[in-house]
C-alpha cells in the first residue's frame, strides 16, 4: 500500500471516530435533560404549588375604643336567707381619661328594685364617692311572699353626672335570690327518763337519820 494511500484511511478512520465520539455525546446529552426534566415534573407534582397572595390598599378593622362612660351594679351576697332585713347593692360610675377609666364623683344615683313577687318596685337614692361608687341599703320585706323565694330579684342602677347619664340594667343590672329560711328543730324529750313523782317512782317515805336504800 502507498503511503499517500495509507495516510487517507487512517484520516478517514479519525474522522468517524471523532464523528461517533460527537454522536453519543449528543445522544447522552438529550438522556441527561430527558431523565431531568422528568424528575422535575415528578418532584412538582408530589405537593400543592405555594401560593402567595398580596393584597394591596386594603384597611384592617380596628379595635373600637371603650365607652367613655360605663356603670355596672352588683350585691356581695347575691343568695341570702328569707328573713334578712337589709341586702347592700354596690353600684359604680366611670368615665375614660387618657385611656384609664376614672371614678365620677358626685353623680347622683337610683336604684330600682324589682321584685321577684311582682310587688311594687321600690327605689333608693345616694351620691357617689370620690372613686365613682354607690350603696344602697335594700330592705326586705318580712311579709315573704312564696314567689319572692328561690326567684331572682333585679336591681337596676341610673347614675346622672359627669355631663352624661349611665344605666345598669340587663346583663350589668345587681341581682339577688333569697333562700328559704333555715329551720332550727326543736330538741324532742327523752322518753326514758322517768322524772320526779312520775308514775313508777319510789315515793317510800324514808325516816329521819336512816339512807334510803
Amino acid at each position: 500500500m502507498q503511503p499517500q494511500e495509507e495516510k487517507q484511511i487512517k484520516k478517514g478512520v479519525s474522522l468517524y471516530v471523532k464523528s461517533g465520539a460527537i454522536l453519543l455525546l449528543f445522544v447522552l446529552s438529550i438522556i441527561v435533560v430527558a431523565c431531568g426534566a422528568t424528575n422535575t415534573t415528578t418532584t412538582a407534582s408530589n405537593g400543592p404549588v405555594p401560593t402567595v397572595t398580596i393584597q394591596l390598599g386594603k384597611k384592617q378593622s380596628p379595635t373600637p375604643p371603650p365607652p367613655p362612660f360605663s356603670c355596672a351594679a352588683w350585691v356581695t351576697e347575691t343568695t341570702p336567707r328569707a328573713g334578712v332585713s337589709t341586702i347592700v347593692v354596690n353600684a359604680k360610675y366611670t368615665r375614660i381619661t387618657n385611656g384609664n377609666p376614672e371614678g365620677i364623683s358626685g353623680a347622683t344615683a337610683l336604684a330600682t328594685v324589682h321584685w321577684a313577687d311582682k310587688r311594687a318596685d321600690t327605689t333608693v337614692s345616694a351620691t357617689t364617692t370620690p372613686d365613682g361608687l354607690a350603696t344602697f341599703p335594700i330592705s326586705v320585706p318580712q311579709d315573704t311572699n312564696p314567689a319572692l323565694v328561690n326567684h331572682v330579684t333585679l336591681i337596676d342602677v341610673t347614675f346622672n353626672g359627669g355631663g352624661n347619664t349611665c344605666t345598669a340594667s340587663q346583663a350589668r343590672a345587681a341581682y339577688f335570690v333569697l333562700l328559704p329560711a333555715t329551720v332550727t328543730p326543736t330538741p324532742s324529750p327523752d322518753a326514758s327518763a322517768t322524772p320526779t313523782g312520775a308514775p313508777g317512782a319510789d315515793m317510800t317515805p324514808t325516816p329521819p337519820g336512816k339512807k334510803k336504800n
